[in-house]
């Protein structure tokens, strides 16, 4: 029979883990404590302990574990670590495309233990399974859509059901990674949680911590304390300063005097059709309306919506996402009832560029919006990922959306610059006013503020050429 101290010897900070009878353990601990080792330390005594029993022949693999990691890119290291932490002789097969390996049984010629790594990039791959053994790997990078399906494949008769599910925190609330450990730290039956730094790694050196506190002057805070400390911070996703700029109530109609703008995002598919109102002066969100695809809307419908909408408010400009085709044709048919639309085309340098016009809003707080329970979700769950190709792209995760955090983006580019002052005009003839995205595509919209004072430059402009 396999001994387990022959595999490794956890240090101090691993020992709480081991010493847990819980069968599900959530693990939120820093970058450098050893995780992974204690995670595969986890499974190999669950082996052992399935080895220890009476041979089941109706249970086929005899011992079965999936090791989930975020993408096949990221489960390279922990396959690594697969093979080299169990002994050779203990492996009776592997297959390296696949990321499958075969363990030697002890109890009987047909005994054997099959581990598998599997990317939760595809969900659907998660396949209803009895499992005796779960390692989540990066758990703060595994979707919510795919937590769905991986907590059921522990409640099989006859298997050990037991998971360590393991990562830095999570980048927001939501995240089921979160969630779940606080509900092991309630004390939810079964569950064990358990939280460390990279301090609590005794076998780092002084030299280690010394590297690991100099990425302070190379990385944000909050990230280094994220990555580091397992610290959370509610705002460590793309945008910060979220429920700082929760500010006022919803309008219904129109208030008299306000000049009105939108930010409008199609939805496709399953993805709902989204019309974020803002005060162009103010930029303060009045309301948002939301055209759910569930509801059989046809495309005549959508139109009409739209329409009335902009007869209830008035929009002085509508910024409207054309990037698809369904969102071009639609903007042509809006055109064609005197709306005031204004395209706006997502590409490579575009995107990045709203979506970060939006964070500094942010930050700044030159943006407001009421408690719109959507638009704040939205804006907690986007974040910054990695693909599976080894791109950086900022997106909401899978099972989450993103339309009000883009309408609201949009709706932002026709808003009057946050530091325009009217009493101080000349100052941006000097130079200082920044035209929105919409504007210096398409010139100056309606009769705020920003399109009178781009229409003062040019005329500025004409009279030092006649003189």
């Amino acid at each position: 029979m396999l001994n387990i101290s022959e595999l490794y010897t956890p240090h101090s900070g691993q020992l709480p883990i081991h010493q847990s009878n819980a069968k599900i353990k959530v693990v939120e601990t820093a970058r450098r404590f050893g995780k992974s080792r204690a995670a595969l330390g986890e499974l190999m005594m669950a082996y052992t302990d399935v080895m220890s029993k009476k041979y089941n022949p109706t249970l086929i693999p005899p011992f079965h574990a999936w090791v989930v990691v975020p993408n096949f890119s990221q489960g390279k290291q922990a396959w690594n670590e697969l093979l080299s932490l169990i002994p050779s002789e203990l492996i009776y097969s592997y297959r390296e495309d696949d990321k499958e390996l075969r363990l030697k049984g002890f109890r009987h010629p047909n005994d054997y233990g099959f581990v598998e790594v599997k990317s939760a990039h595809d969900p659907e791959s998660l396949q209803t399974v009895g499992l005796d053994f779960l390692w989540v790997n990066e758990a703060q990078d595994i979707a919510p859509i795919a937590f769905q399906k991986l907590m059921p494949i522990l409640n099989s008769p006859g298997r050990l059901g037991r998971a360590i599910v393991e990562g830095i925190p999570a980048t927001y609330p939501e995240h089921p990674f979160w969630r779940m450990f606080d509900e092991a730290t309630a004390g939810r039956k079964g569950f064990y949680s358990y939280k460390a730094t990279y301090l609590d790694n005794p076998l780092l050196t002084t030299s280690d911590h010394e590297e690991i506190e100099s990425y302070k002057n190379i990385m944000p805070i909050a990230a280094w304390e994220r990555m580091y400390m397992a610290k959370r911070n509610r705002s460590s996703g793309f945008f910060k300063n979220i429920d700082e700029c929760i500010e006022g109530e919803i309008y219904v109609t129109p208030k008299p005097g306000m000049e009105y703008v939108a930010g409008l995002d199609v939805g496709l598919r399953t993805d709902p059709t989204v019309l974020v109102i803002m005060e162009r002066h103010t930029r303060k969100v009045a309301n948002a309306y939301e055209w759910d695809g569930s509801d059989n809307l046809t495309w005549p419908h959508m139109r009409r919506a739209i329409t009335e909408t902009h007869k209830h408010w008035g929009f002085k400009d509508i910024v409207m996402d054309t990037t698809a085709q369904a969102g071009l044709a639609l903007s042509q048919e809006l055109l064609m009832d005197s709306l005031p639309i204004y395209s706006y085309t997502l590409t490579a340098h575009s995107r990045p560029k709203l979506l970060m016009d939006l964070a500094v809003s942010l930050e700044h707080e030159t943006v407001k919006f009421p408690k719109i329970e959507k638009i704040i979700r939205e804006l907690r769950v986007f974040q910054e990922r990695t693909t599976p190709g080894g791109y950086t792209k900022a997106e909401a995760p899978a099972g989450e959306h993103d339309d009000y955090v883009f309408s609201l983006a949009l709706a932002l580019t026709a808003c009057v610059d946050p530091y325009y002052d009217p009493d101080k005009a000349d100052i941006f003839r000097q130079g200082r006013y920044a035209p929105t995205q919409a504007e210096a595509e398409h010139g100056p919209m309606g009769n705020g503020y920003g399109a009178r004072l781009l229409k003062e430059r040019k005329q500025n402009r004409r009279q030092k050429v006649v003189t």
